[in-house]
């Protein structure tokens, strides 16, 4: 397990990209965690905070009080964060696959705006024109059933 960046200055946007989408899904379990009020309730049935949501202490300027849920839901997002690193960005064949991936990306021809225009224009032609031959075949198709019997 190595610490140091691997192969530093290569593939620095897609590890970015990547490392942004996973963070925020921890951040998000994370969260869900603090708020998993049916797995494990801040409150007991007599209105009194159980260990999760018991209050430790209070940071001044803080509107919400620290608590073990608190404390217990950013360990596992810091944890979290620190395995994404570890085990996807700083993988080697995972480093080594999204490297490949953004040089791939540098060589593609990306169109232009106008060519996009024209593309939209054309995709958006062609599924009005299948609609419609779907749409009249379908129509003919119940007809012909009708005519035998069948419907």
């Amino acid at each position: 397990m190595k610490l140091e960046y691997y192969k530093k200055g290569q593939g620095t946007i897609s590890r970015m990209v990547t490392w942004g989408a996973l963070t925020l899904m921890a951040l998000f379990g994370a969260v869900s965690l603090y708020h998993a009020d049916e797995i494990l309730p801040k409150l007991g049935q007599d209105g009194q905070a159980t260990w999760w949501g018991k209050t430790l202490f209070s940071v001044p300027f803080f509107e919400n009080p620290i608590t073990h849920g608190m404390l217990i839901s950013a360990a596992v997002f810091i944890l979290g964060v620190f395995l994404i690193y570890i085990l996807v960005i700083n993988k080697t064949s995972t480093a080594d696959f999204l490297i490949e991936t953004e040089a791939e990306l540098r060589k593609v021809s990306w169109p232009s705006r106008h060519e996009h225009i024209g593309s939209t224009v054309a995709v958006i032609i062609s599924v009005i024109f299948i609609g419609v031959f779907l749409f009249f075949t379908d129509n003919i198709l119940l007809q012909f059933m009708k005519l035998i019997g069948l419907h």
